[in-house]
């Protein structure tokens, strides 16, 4: 019987050594807090050139990284130790992160154009950055409240754009988006 009882409980330890518990981070996170760590990487690799530099501005980001998704460096790390031992859940976490950074790829690729009063057409970026400004060439300055008014086409313009570009970020990424919470970078 007291063999029996021991057979029992190492039967149970190495059952629950292979199952996942509540202390390890779930796909959507590591997956988030992957992403998060190559662009980090990638960020750091084309700015600085001094390696150690470079090793404590990556280390850095990567500690700013799990305080945002509020995990520790121990949870992080038992977390990825089970992934790696549970390689069907690690090609989930991998394709998800594919799946992600390949529609913010597809994002910061596009360009979005609007017009405003028939006078001004204003293209952003899929990063949000004003691309180009046209403004028609009948339109001209006669007094300052034509140069305010062409300042708020301008305006309008930029900020319609900008609403398309939230549109098909949403589209893209809005099953993501409760595990990117406002992505780190």
């Amino acid at each position: 019987m007291k063999y029996l009882s021991v057979l029992v409980f190492a039967i149970l330890f190495s059952l629950s050594s292979c199952t996942k518990t509540e202390t390890y981070i779930d796909e959507e996170t590591m997956a988030s807090i992957i992403i998060d760590s190559k662009k980090a990487e990638v960020l750091v690799q084309s700015a600085y050139n001094d390696v150690a530099e470079k090793e404590n501005i990556l280390k850095q980001f990567n500690s700013d990284i799990l305080e945002k998704y509020n995990v520790t460096i121990q949870m992080y790390n038992q977390s990825l130790e089970y992934y790696m031992n549970n390689p069907q859940q690690m090609r989930k976490i991998r394709q998800m992160q594919q799946d992600i950074m390949k529609a913010q790829e597809e994002i910061a690729n596009s360009v979005f154009t609007k017009s405003a009063g028939g006078v001004v057409t204003v293209t952003i970026k899929g990063t949000g950055e004003l691309a180009k400004v046209e403004i028609d060439d009948s339109f001209t300055i006669e007094s300052k409240e034509d140069s305010e008014m062409l300042g708020e086409m301008i305006v309008a313009a930029y900020n319609a754009a900008h609403q398309d570009l939230d549109k098909f970020s949403e589209e893209k990424l809005g099953k993501y988006q409760s595990m990117l919470g406002g992505s780190f970078f």
